[in-house]
């Protein structure tokens, strides 16, 4: 087989033994026959023929033009690494030769090291080449390097030198190509008016099939804003330059066009076929779209995606080489670490900033390489020099939990976020204000945290949004405001940004703006747990449960309770846990309610560890009464300021379950869970009464005797009879206490039953009924209250309520006796147990 180098000697000498004078050669190749690579060879081979004559240097240099205006390109794409290096060098020879009589030359060469493959490309040729042509007088590059050198694009920016290049152009091409680049300037510093009448105004200059137009329909097309509805009007544009130059790059933007814009009616097939095409041309980077969209679920084709990313990272395209790390490193079917690396290494050397973090992110993790904090922090501070915020939030997380550190470093850490902030990164301000409001590196500063987290709002962080609606909320340190803080979460939420959504909901749900609007709320709770909210399943699940917004359905409750169990979600935990202990929804079962409420537990959710400090010392399912064990999960659920917990801990004291003989700590639980919960319970009233863990104080005992019996606790409202009844804390007060006492035997409190009972046999506070009274005796009696049996003893004896009764009435005394009343004891002649 014929290879590329013997192909091209037997075209040279085909054309020297031709008879023919290079210029006879000249007028059979055009834009249309350069396109197929033997013809382009064949003309390469005429135009070193053209040179090895010293054929008309004019005539040469414009057929030199023409072969190398990206028909090259086409050319260069499908070699192997070998046919490239004979291509490259052949290439170079041609250039040099021209570059001794024509700027073109020296032009093609800047370009080509531009525009060569990974090894060869060297951007640092390309304007000293360009500056040696325009010196030569070749108009093109004349018009580029005074653009280049106003704008600072490839060289050190000098706009007086610039200006006086562009006033120095003189010959009619120059001064064409100088409006050209006029136009781009007056577009850069933001004159887009001046730039599209300049733009218009040459199109009427440049005669048709002028090379020049093509480009400058390409401009016009570039120029045009799609958010405003000129998509059309810019694909026309790009129509028009291919009409004139074939292949020009905008054969990449007009593929973009018909994929992205249906309105166009083209096909999407189409945009495949012109990226292609853009490649050929020399626009490498439509290998990027090609291997992008080939992953893509409608157009899915791993192996070509995977062809064309190589194809992309062949002529330096970094982006390609990014996905093509991604795919070797994270897709099981196409895995090759070591390719990926290199992938990335690539992008390290090429300044990517994102392929530099996934090579940070790939040494943090420690997965596929052995893990190097020390490393990861280098890249990423390479990114930092690269103008990358990202890059200094990570560092500032990597300090802030401590990878970097013996322990977290929380003075570094701020310092990496304000960096952050300073490049305008969103998470950095978000991470910066939250340090400032809570004063984790030292510094307090509730204004500019607020400040922080406005700019990161501005940056278009959800999450900042969030915080700031919570400012609202609370007043923190702006004027307390539901309607900003609605308006904020809102705004996130529009943004489909899922706890945002949540957030809507419990809003609507909750009433703050008004009234409450639960139907709307639970819309909102459906869209943010489908978008994966763990509070919005949560929230849905309880709406099932309780019928809010909704009708009540147990079945869905469940089922979201298990989607978010699925996902470790506490609260949903101990929801599927009380499903399970109550029976509601399913079959009762004490072994699965216990296995999902410790689950819970154990992620340190406050009511899990209560309800399984519950199930330890009642012993429920599998487990054991176990007081010790209880007592260690009460104590977990304090510590997350459970006030239940508190509660149950201080009766645990009072009480002295144990015999440890601690009562007086029962008072501090008692009173953490009064003073800072409004949970109120006897024992905190019994402490002051009787001096236990505090000084005695009975005016403090009968103050939260009352404020527990106010929240529904039945012994305080028994307690708080006895207050009245005997006048501790308060004047005594009959009327008081009977009240007390009546609403106290309601809840079947055996004390109270007793007091009501003998209240009402004695008139105490109360119209005397002695029938009644008996019956409240009775009730309290047969609870073993031996008060009350003595009462009914003396009842029967005396006749109050019953027929007169010695035998009975001794029955009741003896049962009295036998549960340790005094007077009873007595009047039986027995000895205290």
């Amino acid at each position: 087989m014929e290879t590329l180098k013997e192909n091209f000697e037997r075209l040279s000498a085909k054309i020297k033994t031709s008879g023919k004078p290079a210029a006879a050669w000249f007028p059979q190749y055009t834009t249309t026959s350069l396109l197929n690579t033997e013809n382009w060879w064949e003309a390469l081979a005429v135009c070193e023929y053209a040179l090895d004559t010293c054929e008309d240097e004019t005539l040469t240099e414009d057929f030199f033009e023409l072969i190398f205006s990206a028909f090259d390109c086409n050319v260069e794409v499908d070699l192997n690494e070998e046919e490239y290096e004979f291509w490259w060098e052949k290439v170079m020879q041609v250039c040099d030769r021209v570059a001794e009589f024509s700027g073109a030359g020296w032009a093609q060469k800047g370009a080509k090291y531009s525009e060569a493959r990974y090894g060869k490309r060297d951007m640092s040729f390309l304007f000293p080449y360009y500056e040696k042509a325009a010196d030569m007088g070749w108009a093109e590059a004349e018009a580029t390097v005074a653009y280049w050198k106003f704008m600072g694009f490839y060289c050190e920016q000098d706009k007086e030198e610039g200006e006086r290049r562009f006033a120095a152009l003189s010959s009619p091409e120059a001064l064409l190509w100088g409006k050209h680049y006029r136009a781009f300037a007056e577009e850069f510093t933001g004159n887009k008016e001046k730039a599209l009448q300049i733009r218009k105004e040459l199109l009427e200059e440049l005669p048709e099939g002028h090379r020049l137009r093509a480009h400058t329909y390409a401009a016009l097309g570039d120029a045009i804003d799609r958010e405003e509805g000129g998509v059309a009007e810019e694909a026309a544009y790009y129509e028009k330059s291919l009409e004139i130059v074939p292949n020009l790059y905008t054969l990449k933007n007009l593929a973009t066009l018909y994929f992205r814009y249906p309105e166009l009616g083209k096909p999407k097939e189409l945009g495949f076929e012109l990226w292609e095409k853009a490649w050929h041309a020399g626009v490498w980077s439509a290998a990027n779209f090609l291997g992008y969209n080939y992953q893509e679920e409608e157009w899915q084709d791993m192996p070509k995606a995977i062809e064309w990313l190589e194809k992309g990272m062949l002529y330096c395209e970094l982006y390609s080489a990014y996905e093509l790390a991604l795919i070797y490193l994270y897709s099981d079917d196409y895995k090759n670490v070591e390719r990926g690396l290199m992938c990335l290494d690539r992008c390290v050397e090429g300044d990517y900033v994102t392929g530099i973090e996934g090579l940070a992110i790939v040494y943090f993790n420690g997965d596929l390489v052995e893990e190097d904090m020390n490393r990861a922090k280098e890249l990423l501070e390479k990114a930092v020099e690269l103008g990358s915020g990202n890059a200094a939030y990570r560092i500032g997380w990597m300090y802030e939990r401590g990878f970097l550190s013996e322990k977290p470093d929380y003075v570094k850490a701020m310092e990496c976020y304000e960096k952050a902030a300073s490049m305008e990164n969103a998470d950095g301000y978000c991470r910066a204000a939250l340090y400032l409001a809570n004063g984790y590196s030292g510094v307090t500063d509730a204004v500019k945290s607020r400040e922080y987290y406005e700019k990161a709002a501005e940056l278009g962080s959800c999450f900042a949004l969030i915080e700031l609606s919570f400012l609202y909320e609370n007043g923190d340190g702006v004027e307390k405001s539901y309607e900003k803080a609605f308006e904020l979460c809102s705004k996130a939420a529009g943004e489909e940004y899922p706890y945002a959504m949540f957030r809507v909901g419990f809003y609507l749900e909750k009433g703050v703006l008004g009234e409450a609007r639960l139907e709307e709320a639970f819309g909102w709770y459906v869209k943010a747990a489908e978008a994966g909210d763990m509070d919005a399943v949560f929230a849905l699940g309880r709406c099932y449960k309780h019928g809010i917004g909704t009708e009540e359905d147990f079945d869905k409750a469940l089922e979201c309770f298990s989607k978010g169990a699925e996902k470790n979600e506490s609260r949903c935990l101990t929801e599927l846990g009380l499903a399970y202990e109550n029976g509601n929804g399913v079959e009762e079962n004490p072994q699965k309610a216990v296995e999902y409420m410790t689950q819970a537990a154990e992620q340190n959710y406050g009511y899990a560890q209560f309800k399984m400090g519950e199930y330890n010392f009642f012993g429920y399912g599998s487990c054991l009464e176990d007081n010790k064990k209880a007592v260690e999960w009460y104590e977990k659920a304090v510590a997350n300021e459970v006030p239940m917990a508190m509660i149950r801990i201080g009766e645990y004291y009072l009480y002295d379950y144990d015999s440890l003989n601690e009562s007086e700590k029962a008072y501090s639980y008692f009173k953490k869970a009064a003073d800072e919960y409004e949970w109120y319970s006897e024992g905190l009233g019994i402490c002051y009464e009787m001096g236990i863990g505090v000084e005695d104080n009975e005016t403090e005992a009968f103050k939260y005797y009352t404020l527990a019996a106010d929240s529904g606790n039945v012994t305080s409202m028994y307690r708080t009879g006895l207050c009245y009844y005997n006048g501790v804390g308060v004047k005594e007060n009959y009327a008081e206490a009977y009240r007390w006492f009546t609403d106290a035997a309601g809840h079947e409190n055996v004390g109270a039953t007793y007091y009501l009972g003998k209240m009402l046999m004695y008139g105490e506070g109360c119209t005397p009924d002695p029938e009644t009274a008996i019956q409240w005796l009775m009730k309290a009696a047969e609870k073993n209250n031996d008060k009350a049996q003595f009462e009914l003893g003396n009842a029967y004896l005396m006749g109050n309520g019953v027929e007169e009764n010695d035998e009975i009435a001794m029955e009741w005394f003896e049962k009295a006796a036998e549960n340790g009343n005094e007077k009873a004891l007595k009047i039986t002649g027995r000895r205290r147990k």
